[in-house]
């Protein structure tokens, strides 16, 4: 199940990277903590200045796989 989830994101931690190398982290808001979907361009994008603060989520099946800023200027990964 897909959804989106207008929140503020407090932190992110890189948790590995997949067998290609791409990075996942560990991301927490102030509504909760999720993980970044393997071999996702939201892993590459999400630690970015312009996702630090309040930010839209994209959720798929508890992972991240997206992020905009609340104006869609900037985003990363699947929007819904």
């Amino acid at each position: 199940m897909t959804h989106t989830l207008s929140t503020t994101i407090t932190g992110t931690t890189r948790t590995g990277a997949d067998k290609d190398g791409n990075p996942s982290y560990t991301v927490s808001t102030t509504d909760g903590t999720w993980r970044t979907a393997p071999g996702s361009q939201v892993g590459f994008g999400i630690t970015n200045s312009e996702f630090q603060g309040e930010v839209i989520l994209t959720i798929d099946n508890d992972l991240i796989v997206g992020v905009s800023t609340p104006d869609g200027e900037h985003f990363t990964g699947r929007q819904s």
